[in-house]
């Protein structure tokens, strides 16, 4: 972050993202202060949320479960985190920024403890997956 960004905060190790404001664009929080995000409203860009529910192998919270996004052209992959920094905690909805990508794109999730899902959603949305 830079000061033309209009973030200013003590020095600290400690950040989060999440989309605080459901408007699909990260927010910030970081040194006890909140950022939330307003370029998003005039971006054209697009989005796409996976949030995901684990179930016998795997935990609850899906920690550790690979989801992959695809475009056509682009790849996108992130996993579910807990506990990613110091004292910090990141979103465990998973968010993917997608650009120009108009939809629908691939999701395929790698589930924590053994299993395979895949799925076409649209983007700028929340998509829910729960492992059978």
């Amino acid at each position: 972050m830079t000061k033309a960004s209009g973030v200013t905060t003590e020095q600290t190790y400690q950040a989060a993202l999440a989309d605080i404001n459901g408007d699909g664009f990260l927010d910030l929080v970081s040194g006890g202060k909140v950022w939330i995000n307003t370029l998003g409203e005039s971006s054209k860009h697009n989005y796409l949320k996976v949030r995901l529910e684990g179930a016998g192998k795997c935990n609850r919270l899906a920690v550790g479960s690979r989801v992959i996004v695809k475009t056509g052209a682009k790849t996108f992959t992130r996993q579910v985190e807990a506990g990613t920094d110091s004292g910090a905690q990141n979103d465990l909805t998973l968010h993917f920024g997608l650009g120009l990508q108009k939809g629908p794109v691939d999701i395929t999730v790698h589930w924590a403890g053994g299993g395979v899902t895949t799925r076409k959603a649209e983007v700028n949305r929340t998509v829910s997956m729960r492992k059978s």
